[in-house]
């Protein structure tokens, strides 16, 4: 119930700015803000990062009239929250203003990711019904479409300033200074595995010890390869890195191309799979701790999905006001990516509110694409041969989680009708 009353007082902080407002819970205030203008607001309950990354919006038609803020690509997210709508005043949802204003983004943002937006629509009260729902929530308009395209004009016009609204390409990220005397309250493990490694090798090594990834299993799943491709691969043989990218071997109906990147996905997406049902992952300790603060709607989310971010090697305890510090990180990704992952399996959960299989399959999905090794890493020869015998033991060594195809083969008669050979 805490949760639906922050979503509601939310709504009356924003719709009304120029009101000071204290809301509190069990003697712990979760608001307190003064009254001030709407972008001061914005940037009192969503924090500093909003206050380069709103742009205005002011305009009127006769008795129309819309007003508010619209984010950048910097405050995109891949849930629909952070959308507020107000017609005269009132807090209201519309699918199609909303996905409306959506399209206005619609050939700069990616599929899956929501705009930011606080937009305050004044209308003559004829030209809507507020009755349409019990908790006058919904809105029926007798001209809907020409009121969408009001709105959308005047979000195109603002958006056509193009560079106000590209996203920032951050090079080094924020170090925040914390006390190490403050103490754990989420009742989180505090205890830090201190395995940093440098380099990538370090991520191929963690199977060896695995009881479900022996090479033996590895020479079993090469056997069915094959089998169904005709060939066998030749042992020993030599592995070449192509581009930094591809991983190429011979096998004995000629070529296997293997993408490095979506084959490491791969070993690592089962590897995280196979720890939410039994021990974590190793963690590596942060050079300089990582503080993140979230809004005090989000933070109750946060902690539905805290035991899974640990499992997958994240450490981190209580800042107090809504805020953690991350004190560790899971061993294979690499520095400055730990808040990505946080973020986005966050806002996945937001948007379905579901702890189901498929989410974990996200988690999961999510981690193995941003700590595999990329396109353009280049991998010694050991490494080479390491992740190709990780991959081969996984359950399934042909498509990364996201369907993608790890493994191609060239079979020497292509070759040779290529090279018109008879």
């Amino acid at each position: 119930e805490l949760r639906n009353i922050t979503k509601i007082v939310k709504r009356f902080i924003l719709s009304y700015p120029e009101i000071s407002f204290t809301y509190q819970s069990d003697d712990k205030i979760v608001y307190k803000f003064n009254s001030t203008s709407l972008d001061k607001r914005i940037i009192q309950l969503f924090g500093n990062s909003y206050a380069d990354n709103i742009i205005s919006i002011d305009s009127q038609d006769g008795d129309s009239k819309i007003s508010g803020y619209i984010g950048t690509l910097n405050l995109v997210q891949k849930r629909r929250g952070n959308q507020y709508l107000f017609l005269n005043g009132r807090f209201i949802i519309n699918e199609s203003i909303s996905n409306s204003i959506r399209n206005c983004y619609d050939s700069i943002l990616q599929r899956g990711e929501f705009p930011f937006f606080v937009l305050f629509l004044e209308l003559n009260p004829s030209a809507f019904d507020i009755n349409v729902h019990p908790t006058k929530i919904e809105a029926r308009f007798s001209e809907k479409w020409n009121i969408i395209n009001f709105i959308n004009n005047n979000i195109k016009k603002e958006l056509k300033k193009i560079l106000k609204v590209l996203p920032d390409i951050n090079f080094t990220s924020k170090i925040d200074s914390v006390d190490s005397d403050l103490k754990l309250d989420l009742g989180l493990s505090t205890n830090l595995d201190l395995k940093a490694e440098d380099g990538i090798s370090s991520k191929f090594n963690d199977f060896n010890d695995n009881g479900d990834f022996k090479i033996e299993k590895a020479i079993d799943r090469i056997n069915e390869y094959e089998n169904e491709s005709g060939g066998s691969i030749v042992k020993d043989n030599q592995i070449w890195q192509i581009h930094n990218k591809y991983l190429v071997t011979e096998i004995n109906s000629g070529l296997l191309v293997i993408d490095q990147h979506v084959a490491h996905e791969r070993v690592l997406y089962e590897k995280v799979k196979k720890a939410f049902n039994s021990s974590p992952l190793p963690s590596q300790s942060t050079l300089f701790p990582k503080t993140i603060k979230f809004d005090a709607e989000d933070y109750s989310k946060f902690l539905d999905i805290v035991p899974f971010l640990e499992k997958i090697g994240y450490k981190m305890r209580e800042f107090g006001n809504n805020s953690i510090i991350i004190e560790g990180v899971p061993s294979d990704i690499k520095w400055g990516n730990e808040e990505d992952i946080i973020n986005d399996v966050l806002d996945r959960y937001i948007e379905h509110d579901k702890l189901s299989s498929s989410y974990l399959d996200y988690i999961a999905a999510t981690y193995s694409c941003k700590a595999a090794v990329k396109a353009g890493d280049f991998l010694e020869e050991e490494e080479r041969k390491k992740l190709i015998d990780n991959l081969f033991a996984t359950e399934n060594p042909y498509y990364c989680p996201h369907g993608r195809p790890i493994v191609i083969s060239i079979k020497t008669d292509e070759l040779d009708k290529r090279f018109e050979r008879k």
